[in-house]
């Protein structure tokens, strides 16, 4: 059960909560802590807020509405980790990743086969694992025609994107 904490407005007589994004208001479950000589109880009014009637000791009454906000759509986009699955060793190949420049460079072993790179595999994780995005195209671990530098558009939640130019490419054999 997570607990959000409401500002208390007493001027305006509102309780102030602002929620995660996407959390929707309807079915939170709200509660006021009041004094120990005091009551409150609430009801549910329009757009899924509530109305707290506070009873103080002495029997005069305040009513309080709550409001509720969502924090906005997360515009985290980045790429923090690409790899490509690599079968001839055990596990995958880091990439470079330069996120100023928005490239990724993936250099693979000496001697690896042409033909590998129409059918190579890239493995990523973004910002760091914390935010879901929304999308990422072409899609994360589907084989892909890395022959040329492929653009892989990433979608933040908020529907902002930012391309990365990924470039793979076979070290070759000093002379």
């Amino acid at each position: 059960n997570i607990k959000y904490i409401g500002t208390i407005d007493e001027n305006a007589k509102t309780i102030s909560v602002t929620l995660p994004f996407g959390q929707a208001t309807a079915g939170s479950n709200f509660s006021v802590t009041t004094s120990p000589l005091s009551s409150q109880r609430g009801r549910g009014i329009a757009n899924n807020e509530m109305e707290f009637t506070v009873t103080a000791e002495d029997g005069s009454t305040e009513i309080y509405t709550t409001v509720t906000t969502n924090l906005p759509a997360p515009s985290e986009k980045q790429i923090t980790d690409f790899k490509i699955s690599y079968p001839n060793i055990a596990g995958s190949i880091s990439g470079i990743i330069n996120e100023s420049a928005g490239t990724i460079r993936v250099e693979l072993p000496i001697g690896t086969d042409p033909s590998f790179l129409s059918t190579a595999t890239p493995i990523m994780q973004f910002n760091n694992g914390s935010i879901n995005i929304s999308r990422v195209v072409p899609s994360n671990t589907t084989p892909t025609n890395f022959t040329n530098p492929v653009d892989f558009t990433v979608t933040a939640q908020d529907g902002s994107t930012k391309v990365y130019v990924v470039t793979v490419v076979i070290m070759l054999a000093p002379k």
